[in-house]
């Protein structure tokens, strides 16, 4: 299954995007017991934190870069009916054993208190050499272990050395990751996160380039499967009442997914990478590439928030992806593996 976004223009200028799924018969015949499960593979937690960097190695400060806790974004997934979610907290420096001593911990917790609601356990990984890439782990007892593994090598954030060690940013460094991942027993899935927020024009990419995507497909096709089609932070541009929010003076206007760059905007809340017929992911299609897309809240702070105004909605609220799968971890992961997906914004 892949999915299609359109971009649409009117003598009277973009009107819609709209999302066409194309099913191939042999990738989506259902199984009798399968259903379209609602999910979001984006969503921070108070685990993604600021850092004392007075300190070697810096402390990690809580609930700086987001606000919620696990069970709170499971509770507002389930409210607005998802069935799945992935936990997916920035890396940092010596984040690995956050998240090994305290994130996993209130993950478990979390699994308990919402169980109406399967709950990976992941990271929003910094690509080396790239920008953000979430990354999902197979739910096994040893999650928690293989994520400490993961992110300790290769989160190119993860090292507090002064200087910085170079390789953790290079192009080997993120061969070295992705030759590992794909080696493990059980293979965890990698989807690269609003892929052309750093572009500086429509066609013209930053951080991410359509040569890395190849060769990271090339490299591990069954671990690295796809982008962010319509990425989070949707809510940029809404006041707490719904209205547009108030530009502050001296700065650039909030825009839809934080692609604040006029000339490389999203396309009606879809990434230019995906929303452009003829584009990056059509010649990815056409090359015969199992790619697919997803679509991520990027929850860090409700827009909403009394305390802290964000850019973001609920697990849910605005965007979500749905697989055809059997509520189970084994089964969800395979539909995201095979492309039994299609991405919904709105």
């Amino acid at each position: 299954m892949a999915t299609r976004a359109l971009w649409f223009v009117s003598s009277r200028g973009p009107r819609s995007l709209l999302l066409v799924s194309i099913a191939a018969t042999a990738l989506c015949a259902p199984a009798a017991d399968r259903a379209w499960l609602a999910g979001d593979s984006h969503i921070h937690s108070h685990w993604s934190s600021g850092y004392d960097r007075s300190r070697v190695p810096p402390t990690p400060l809580k609930g700086q870069d987001a606000a919620y806790s696990t069970p709170r974004n499971a509770v507002m997934a389930h409210q607005f009916g998802l069935r799945w979610m992935v936990t997916t907290d920035h890396g940092g420096p010596n984040h690995a054993k956050l998240n090994l001593d305290q994130a996993h911990r209130e993950l478990t917790l979390s699994r308990e208190l919402v169980p109406g609601v399967l709950q990976f356990y992941g990271m929003e990984l910094n690509m080396p050499g790239m920008d953000h890439h979430t990354l999902i782990v197979p739910n096994a007892e040893d999650e928690a272990a293989i994520l400490y593994e993961i992110e300790g090598q290769f989160d190119a954030n993860e090292d507090w050395a002064l200087p910085p060690n170079p390789w953790r940013r290079s192009e080997s460094a993120r061969i070295a990751a992705l030759t590992h991942l794909r080696t493990l027993a059980r293979l965890p899935l990698l989807f690269a996160n609003h892929p052309s927020r750093s572009a500086t024009a429509i066609g013209v990419y930053g951080l991410d380039e359509p040569r890395e995507f190849r060769a990271n497909h090339d490299l591990a096709p069954e671990v690295y499967q796809g982008m962010s089609g319509a990425p989070g932070h949707q809510a940029a541009t809404l006041a707490p009442d719904g209205g547009r929010r108030p530009v502050r003076s001296g700065q650039r206007p909030n825009a839809r997914g934080g692609y604040r760059n006029p000339d490389a905007p999203t396309l009606g809340g879809f990434d230019q990478m995906t929303a452009i017929v003829g584009g990056l992911w059509d010649s990815l299609l056409g090359e015969g590439r199992r790619f697919w897309i997803v679509a991520g809240s990027d929850s860090h702070f409700h827009y909403t928030d009394p305390v802290r105004q964000g850019s973001d909605f609920w697990p849910g609220e605005f965007h979500k992806t749905y697989v055809l799968a059997r509520p189970t971890y084994e089964d969800v992961l395979d539909g995201l593996r095979s492309g039994r997906i299609f991405a919904s914004a709105g």
